[in-house]
Formats: C-alpha cells, sequence, structure tokens
C-alpha cells in the first residue's frame, strides 16, 4: 500500500497520507503511482549500503499528508550498468516521460515544429537505443503542430553560440541577442529569455535572449580626503558597485586634519576595474587629547628671632645686682634667661 489512511476528521478528496516507498524497486514503485495517476520524478543518487535501482528516500516523506498532483520526488540508488533508451516516439509526453523515469533517467521536454500530431513525442535526445548512465538526463522533443513551437528551455545556462546553433537549426526562430552585466553568470552565458521558455510561439517569430556581459566594468572614484562613510558609500553605489576593505593608521596629533579620512587607496583613482572588485583604504585615527593639571605648591618660612639681653647694673658697698629682660617673637621658644653672673667688690682699704 503506497498512501496509508486518514482518520475520517482529516481524510478529503484531495488529500492523502504518503505510506513508506522506501526499500523497494524503482520500477514496482512508479508502476503502482502510475496506477493513482500520480506525479513523480527518480532522482538518481549513488548511496552505499542501498541496493542497485532501490528507492531510499522520498520527498515528501512517509506520513507527510499531500495533496494529489503533488510530484513525488523517489531518490535511488542507480545502477553502475548503462542502460538502453527507450523508443517512446509517438507516445504522449505524460507516457514518455513515465517510460523514461521508471527506467531511471531524469527528463526536460521541449516543443519544435513538426508535420506530427500536436502533443506527440518526435524523438529524443540521445537517441532510442543509446546505452547510457540512469544519472544521464533524456531530452523529449514533442511536436508543437507545423506552425507552433515551444520556446525552449534548455537554451537556458548554455552558451551564446551554443544556444544560437540550437534554435536556428531546431526551431526555426529569429533570435535577438541582448547583453546585460551581472556579476555572478559567466560572460556569453544566456541568462534569460523573452517571450520565457516554453512559451508557444508561431514558427519564425523573435525571441530575444539575454546573454552575460559579465560583471561590467568602472572607474575607481577619487577616495582619499573622504571621510571614511563617505568612502565606503561611494564605492558601493550603483555607480561603482565596488567591495572595499579598511584599514586604520595612526596619526601622530590629535589636531591633524585626516582623523576619519581616507589617506591611502590601494587601486589608483581613475583606474578602470570589474565591478564587485576589492579597494583596500586607510583610514587616519588622530590620538586623545592629552590633559594637562596645574599644580600650585605654596611655602611657608619660619624665622626664628635671636633673644635681645637687657643688662642692668646697680652697684652698692657690697653687691652687684644685675637684671636681665627677655623679649621674644609670637610663637617662638625663647631659650632659657641669661642670668649675669654675681660679682662681690673687694673691701675697701682705709688709709
Amino acid at each position: 500500500m503506497l498512501y496509508g489512511r486518514l482518520s475520517s476528521s482529516e481524510a478529503t478528496a484531495t488529500t492523502r497520507v504518503l505510506d513508506d516507498l522506501t526499500g523497494q524497486r524503482l520500477s514496482s514503485v512508479t508502476a503502482a503511482l502510475d496506477e493513482l495517476g500520480l506525479e513523480y520524478r527518480a532522482i538518481a543518487e549513488e548511496t552505499q549500503g542501498v541496493a542497485e535501482e532501490f528507492v531510499f528516500r522520498t520527498d515528501p516523506a512517509a506520513g507527510t499528508v499531500v495533496v494529489e498532483g503533488t510530484t513525488i520526488l523517489l531518490y535511488y540508488n542507480p545502477t553502475e550498468a548503462l542502460q538502453s533508451v527507450p523508443n517512446v516516439a509517438g507516445f504522449t509526453l505524460d507516457e514518455a516521460r513515465r517510460q523514461l523515469v521508471s527506467r531511471g533517467f531524469s527528463t526536460n521536454e521541449t516543443t519544435e515544429v513538426s508535420d506530427v500530431a500536436v502533443g506527440l513525442v518526435i524523438r529524443t535526445d540521445p537517441p532510442a537505443g543509446s546505452r547510457i548512465r540512469q544519472d544521464e538526463g533524456v531530452t523529449i522533443y514533442v511536436s508543437g503542430g507545423p506552425d507552433e513551437v515551444s520556446v525552449p528551455a534548455i537554451v537556458l545556462n548554455q552558451s551564446e553560440d551554443a544556444a544560437l546553433d540550437f534554435l536556428t537549426n531546431t526551431t526555426g526562430l529569429s533570435v535577438t541577442i541582448e547583453r546585460i552585466v551581472d556579476p555572478v553568470v559567466p560572460e556569453g552565458t544566456v541568462i534569460r529569455t523573452d517571450p520565457a521558455p516554453n512559451t508557444i510561439v508561431r514558427r519564425g517569430s523573435e525571441i530575444t535572449l539575454f546573454v552575460s556581459s559579465g560583471p561590467g566594468k568602472t572607474n575607481v572614484p577619487v577616495l582619499v580626503g573622504l571621510l571614511e562613510n563617505e568612502a565606503t558609500t561611494l564605492l558601493a553605489s550603483e555607480d561603482h558597485e565596488l567591495t572595499y576593505i579598511v584599514e586604520y593608521v595612526d596619526l601622530e596629533t590629535p589636531e591633524d586634519p585626516n582623523d576619519g579620512r581616507v589617506t591611502e587607496q590601494s587601486i589608483r583613482a581613475g583606474t578602470e576595474v570589474d565591478r564587485g572588485s576589492e579597494v583596500i583604504i586607510v583610514v587616519g585615527i588622530a590620538p586623545e587629547p592629552t590633559t594637562t593639571t596645574s599644580t600650585t605648591t605654596t611655602t611657608t618660612t619660619t624665622t626664628t628671632v635671636p633673644p635681645t639681653t637687657t643688662t642692668s647694673t646697680t652697684s652698692t658697698t657690697s653687691t652687684t645686682s644685675t637684671t636681665s629682660t627677655t623679649s621674644t617673637t609670637p610663637s617662638t621658644t625663647a631659650p632659657p634667661t641669661s642670668t649675669a653672673p654675681s660679682t662681690t667688690a673687694p673691701p675697701t682699704t682705709t688709709a
């Protein structure tokens, strides 16, 4: 059973629960899905530990509720043996796709002018009977009738020459080339078509191929002297579309006018380069201003004045008395008071 049951609250006419399809041979799984009318794609992916041509993974995974019409991706381990491309000429597109996918081939389709009935397969590339690996793709050519052709999707991501050759020799369309700048797609590669791929147009109609001209060119602008944000904004603008690296250099003084400005650029201004090229700019960074602190020192000097001594002498017959007066300055400690020594007069001699 490929689908599990839904509860009465979950079931609708357009949803199913996907059962586990892994561990089964690819041909058996595709046959069962065909009976249910479900869409699927087989994707070859070499995997160790899995038998050849057996499915080992699905997307959506088992247990997922899916809507009818969902394409189920079947991942299987391809065989190393070459496989024969079946003859699907005259089949409808759906029948041809099922035949090829059941054998492990991936497919793409294109429509071309033919006398074969509209919608039937004209041929395949590689042709029927070719022996190829399962992981190689097969292109199915479907008749669009005698007067109509589909714009082929196969020209996308092809080189300009290959696309022109295919369109001219296979579809009979008239081709105009328009070149557009693209930083990612390699130069000379087809990016898109107008009308879009798979659009049905009349044979001989004109279509436009948009071909990458590469990243395009630009001139490096003058950056020296600009502020950092001005320079980086200019480089990244639509006018230039250049990438950049910012480096910094220390300046000597705080007053340097180059503070925050570009002092050097790695590519000289005016040089023509590819868009997306890298430019290195060097931005000056000034030091922080130095702060000066003033210190005032007050010195106090204390002067000590020596004491002044006044001696008063009074003589008597027997004793001399000396009185000393000491004068001192405030907050100065005076030395001890000096007292003149007493002098004893010799006795008076009477004649």
